[in-house]
């Protein structure tokens, strides 16, 4: 039982870490922000991913709404989303570069993590969306 309390002040930790990072760099001139549109605009992004970005920028918009206790809460929701998306990102980006006979697999593989990430944001954006009515949010 220890250990588990140990783990979980570390992930507490690196949630609290990024958090600051996540919504100051997706301002409308923040770093992250402008590091997304670089990259996504080296390759051409799939409608999952672009449906995953849109997911992302609502859940970090809605995050910077929150008010009170309830948002340390929510900010491993939105480093979570923030998570799923560069990686889909990176996968998407690194399949143009593929020319073997895995490339078929890569993409498969990016679009089926690219579903599941769209699963999990919207968990996340109903989470955050109920954040003030945690009874409305157990009865969805």
């Amino acid at each position: 039982a220890r250990i588990t309390n140990i783990y979980e002040g570390t992930t507490q930790l690196q949630v609290v870490a990024a958090i600051g990072g996540i919504v100051s760099g997706m301002s409308a001139n923040g770093h992250l922000r402008a590091f997304i549109d670089q990259e996504m605009a080296k390759f051409s992004a799939t409608q999952e991913l672009m449906d995953v970005k849109q997911g992302f920028e609502e859940i970090v918009s809605l995050y910077k709404e929150v008010k009170g206790d309830i948002r340390d809460e929510l900010a491993f929701e939105v480093v979570q989303s923030a998570a799923r998306f560069f990686l889909g990102l990176l996968m998407e980006r690194a399949n143009g570069r593929i020319k073997s006979d895995v490339k078929d697999h890569r993409i498969a593989m990016t679009r089926a993590l690219n579903l599941d990430s769209l699963a999990i944001l919207q968990a996340n954006l109903v989470r955050m969306r109920n954040a003030e009515n945690p009874v409305q949010a157990a009865a969805v």
